[in-house]
């Protein structure tokens, strides 16, 4: 069976200490209003670190892409694991996420698990599953 899973993770906007926090607050807004497009990127460049449309055009395809968020008739919707984290904000819904849709995320955590605590060495476990 065909892995079709992404290789790598987008980057939650607002740095290592607000990612997650930026992520629920994104879903709470759409959860409450189902905004369009323009909306959504307006929201995104007030709340976030956001500037360039291709950057949140990124993003919020990544979040599309693990299904945290959907687009119907032109607004966007949580899925219901998006409005899940929305509610709850159970980090394991993140990351159930992130299993099920991005190739080696769990190489990164069993090597956190191990004890490999640099970036570096997380990446030169996950660079050798790239495909040449």
């Amino acid at each position: 069976m065909p892995d079709d899973r992404r290789m790598t993770t987008d980057r939650f906007f607002g740095g290592i200490d607000n990612r997650l926090q930026n992520l629920r607050s994104m879903l709470v807004y759409v959860d409450s209003t189902g905004p369009e497009e323009p909306e959504l990127w307006k929201w995104l460049r007030v709340n976030t670190t956001a500037e360039r449309d291709s950057t949140i055009e990124q993003y919020v395809g990544f979040q599309r892409s693990i299904e945290l968020l959907t687009i119907d008739n032109g607004r966007y919707q949580t899925t219901a694991r998006g409005a899940k984290y929305a509610e709850t904000g159970e980090i394991k819904t993140v990351v159930d996420a992130l299993f099920e849709h991005v190739k080696g995320f769990e190489t990164i955590l069993q090597a956190i698990d191990g004890g490999d605590n640099t970036s570096k060495e997380h990446w030169s476990l996950v660079r050798p599953q790239l495909p040449v």
